[in-house]
């Protein structure tokens, strides 16, 4: 539960509140980013079960802690079911904190990834 209000300033300093409102964020899932297994001391799969279309392909950035991108694909799949990516198969990141990026539909997914050696 996340409360809000808002603080109204006028051109003379003077200031007014608004009243408290309580906003339960509750997502439905069904467009979800998974990154998996994490932590992990090698690959990894990121997962969305939401539709990708070549009108909404899912764009997946990888970002280390430094906000350096170490790793970028567009996904378009053809099923409506959504997909699963293997990223890094072969070991290449060195281990640490990375920050998986999804992006489709003007919808932004940000997963933090652990990785161990």
């Amino acid at each position: 539960m996340n409360y809000y209000r808002l603080k109204q300033v006028d051109y003379d300093g003077q200031y007014e509140y608004s009243d408290i409102i309580a906003v339960l964020y509750q997502p439905d899932g069904s467009n979800e980013l998974l990154v998996f297994p994490n932590p992990t001391k090698g690959g990894f799969f990121v997962s969305y079960a939401g539709e990708i279309s070549e009108q909404a392909p899912l764009l997946v950035i990888l970002y280390d802690m430094m906000g350096n991108e170490v790793y970028s694909k567009v996904i378009v799949s053809e099923n409506d079911n959504g997909s699963v990516i293997a990223i890094d198969p072969e070991n290449q990141l060195e281990a640490g904190i990375y920050f998986v990026v999804g992006s489709t539909d003007n919808t932004l997914y940000r997963k933090k990834l652990v990785i161990t050696r």
